[in-house]
């Protein structure tokens, strides 16, 4: 799952939480649906769970509280940090909010780098959150992390801008 921008329409005290709250059940909704298809099974949450731009305290902590018990009925949760959640710390290093939120024992987080595992399905996941340099990744880090022996699935977030700007050669 990509994209959720969960939190879009928050604003304390406003009618706009409604909406936001509307999309949040929306999203466990669709959490319950997947764990009904399989019985123990992963979920790969490809970046933007959350819409930095309206993010508060109470936003993230409300969002934690719901959904700390649907992620943990998955065997385990690998999250990718996107742009919308993605911030520079005072010291100049790449950070997320998903680490103030996300923290359940059954939870990866990728916030920056490159990182790869084989999951009990016998393939090789190579996980890339959204950050600066991602030609240079692609060139120099995959290969590295590319198996022979079995299956190997990029997921990234990246935006339009750095997909188009991609050197098709160098990255095939």
């Amino acid at each position: 799952m990509s994209d959720q921008h969960l939190g879009k329409f928050w604003k304390s005290n406003n009618s706009a939480s409604n909406r936001a709250r509307k999309l949040i059940d929306y999203f466990i909704y669709n959490l319950k649906e997947c764990c009904k298809v399989k019985e123990e099974c992963n979920l790969i949450l490809a970046g933007d769970l959350y819409e930095s731009i309206y993010t508060t305290a109470e936003m993230l902590v409300y969002i934690k509280k719901r959904l700390s018990p649907e992620l943990l009925k998955f065997k385990h949760v690998y999250v990718i940090a996107g742009n919308h959640e993605t911030f520079i710390d005072k010291n100049g290093d790449q950070q997320t909010l998903l680490s103030v939120a996300l923290d359940s024992l059954n939870t990866d987080l990728y916030n920056i780098g490159i990182s790869s595992c084989i999951l009990d399905d016998g393939i090789n996941y190579i996980f890339i959150p959204f950050q600066n340099e991602i030609e240079s990744i692609f060139e120099n880090d995959v290969p590295k992390h590319l198996r022979t022996d079995c299956t190997n699935i990029i997921i990234s977030h990246t935006t339009p801008k750095e997909i188009f700007s991609l050197d098709r050669k160098s990255v095939v």
